[in-house]
């Protein structure tokens, strides 16, 4: 049986046991009459949710919500674009929870009326002053320029010296070039390796993932949302980092073998 809804949202209100004659709690309900409640029930909480005055404990961390402009708001009471606003001591302020054990994505920034990375910033990361901001081409800068890694060795095993001389013969083998990406229309030269080329030198420094492109798709709400999906195509990248480690371990090699050559020098020089 189809049951067809015939009071607009917009009128609907919810059924209170003060309305008299008009609500009666112990009677019952045929399937329309119940459909009409959860429908008026429905647009109620909606109303309630999106108005203006619903506060927590008459405070002004207000329950979620959108304002006139279309803003999601939580915790906030205005703002001009959407705000979560929450205070956590010793907390996040925000945690996102992707609970699929089925090739889980994270955070997907997607500025979807821009192209060539025209955008100022993709994130930015600041408390009275910025500390860590993801420009719109990619780029990633922070205020003291320091970039790390987690090194501790608690959770390091098997651990041994390196060979100098194997790691020089290696570095010598890649080759560095300049290039610009198809995608500039400025044609900005860059400085760089190709990973196709360092594979052959070094496998392990050559990751390769899935291309992704953004499509359009319709939800079960009947909504037009972007999607992120596999192109079927993969792209290669280089562990730069480590190329920097490796060129650190080749220099440290270099001064040793200047120091010896100039103790020799100098052994030269004196017996002169």
């Amino acid at each position: 049986m189809t049951t067809k809804i015939i009071t607009p949202l917009a009128t609907a209100s919810v059924p209170a046991e003060s309305s008299g004659a008009d609500y009666n709690k112990d009677a019952p309900l045929n399937a329309v009459e119940f459909a009409q409640n959860l429908v008026n029930l429905r647009a109620a909480v909606d109303r309630r949710l999106l108005s203006s005055d619903v506060a927590v404990g008459g405070g002004a961390n207000l329950v979620p919500k959108c304002d006139a402009s279309g803003n999601f708001l939580a915790g906030a009471a205005s703002g001009t674009t959407h705000r979560m606003v929450k205070n956590a001591p010793s907390n996040y302020g925000l945690m996102v929870e992707n609970s699929s054990a089925t090739n889980p994505y994270g955070l997907n920034v997607y500025m979807s009326g821009i192209t060539g990375g025209a955008a100022p910033y993709l994130l930015v990361c600041a408390d009275n002053a910025s500390r860590l901001l993801v420009l719109g081409n990619g780029n990633v800068q922070n205020v003291n320029n320091s970039y790390g890694a987690i090194s501790d060795i608690k959770y390091k095993e098997n651990i041994t010296d390196v060979d100098p001389a194997a790691i020089w013969e290696k570095f010598k083998r890649y080759r560095f070039v300049s290039y610009n990406l198809k995608a500039d229309p400025d044609k900005k030269k860059l400085l760089g390796m190709i990973a196709q080329e360092v594979e052959l030198v070094s496998p392990s420094l050559v990751e390769e993932t899935q291309d992704l492109m953004n499509v359009e798709v319709v939800n079960e709400e009947g909504e037009t949302v972007i999607e992120q999906q596999p192109t079927g195509e993969t792209s290669k990248g280089v562990k730069y980092s480590i190329v920097s480690l490796e060129a650190e371990v080749a220099l440290q090699l270099a001064m040793a073998r200047i120091e010896v050559l100039e103790t020799r020098l100098a052994a030269l020089e004196g017996g002169a």
